[in-house]
């Protein structure tokens, strides 16, 4: 996997705190983040990659968690 850019890893962030937030659809957290619907995806893909969110498809719609790992260490910082 190639290293992430500044701006990729500050979208993941964005999405990052939107899940953290609560936000788990892709319209929530487009809305929550500014960012366009292939942004999110992208940061997404790069989160799950990372073991930090789960991804699921609920009847065409995607849905994002983060996982129990990066839930307690986001709550501990």
């Amino acid at each position: 996997m190639a290293p992430a850019d500044a701006e990729s890893t500050a979208q993941a962030g964005k999405v990052l705190a939107a899940l953290y937030a609560g936000k788990e659809l892709l319209p929530d957290l487009r809305k929550e983040t500014d960012l366009d619907s292939t942004e999110v995806l992208a940061a997404l893909s790069s989160l799950a990659q990372a073991g930090l969110v789960e991804l699921e498809d609920q009847g065409g719609s995607i849905r994002a968690q983060l996982t129990a790992p990066a839930r307690a260490a986001l709550k501990s910082a």
